[in-house]
């Protein structure tokens, strides 16, 4: 399933990777281990294919800062 966000999320990012976590594909997106809030902050485990550019190692995992990754969390739960 392709996710769908606005326009306005997707210009705020910059992103490295041609928005390939939009195609949702599985594997393209980073797996979220904890959410707080209604996703404001995102821990996630990191796949090779995210950008570097958003993503803040925290333990075993990291928190990602990326404004189309809280979006799809935020409309897809996932």
């Amino acid at each position: 399933m392709q996710y769908k966000l606005p326009k306005k999320t997707i210009k705020a990012t910059k992103c490295d990777r041609n928005y390939v976590c939009l195609s949702g594909r599985k594997g393209l997106v980073c797996e979220v281990e904890h959410a707080v809030g209604k996703g404001e902050i995102i821990m996630v485990k990191k796949t090779s294919k995210c950008s570097d550019r958003y993503y803040k190692p925290f333990a075993d995992g990291g928190c990602c800062e990326c404004p189309v990754r809280k979006e799809i969390y935020k409309r897809y739960k996932c």
